[in-house]
């Protein structure tokens, strides 16, 4: 092993990540509760399941936000590192997967979800789409060591 200089920035960087990847655990369970209920129950569901998908939603876009900028930086930041790159680009790209597929359900299918169960059903199915990508994303990062 050679030794490789990063910039002073990157173990705050990392730390910022991992806590935003500890965060979006339990982001997703009540994502997941409070989905559940206005997928069941549509304009039924009670108010803090309304009010409390759409707070969930917006502190999971926050975390995904703050994750995507400073694991993307530490990537560039570490680009000379050839030990762990081909976890480290899986890490990325499996995360990156899970942005998108947010911000689908979020931006193209949350508004259309109301009013039907069909979107519905495609919003909920994206979400845990998105949701299995990143704990997938997240836990090979935690058991593949190099």
């Amino acid at each position: 092993r050679k030794a490789v200089e990063v910039s002073d920035w990157y173990e705050r960087r990392l730390r910022i990540h991992r806590y935003g990847a500890y965060t979006m655990i339990p982001l997703f369970a009540f994502q997941s509760i409070a989905g559940n209920q206005l997928y069941v129950n549509s304009s039924a569901a009670p108010a803090w399941a309304k009010t409390g998908h759409r707070v969930g939603a917006t502190g999971l876009a926050v975390v995904f936000g703050v994750n995507t900028v400073t694991g993307l930086w530490n990537l560039w930041d570490s680009r000379a590192q050839p030990q762990g790159r081909t976890r480290r680009t899986i890490h990325t790209l499996l995360m990156l997967a899970s942005d998108a597929g947010f911000t689908y359900a979020g931006a193209r299918l949350a508004n259309d979800a109301e009013n039907s169960f069909a979107k519905r059903r495609l919003h909920r199915d994206w979400a845990y789409g998105s949701m299995a990508t990143a704990l997938v994303g997240s836990g090979m990062m935690v058991l593949w060591r190099d």
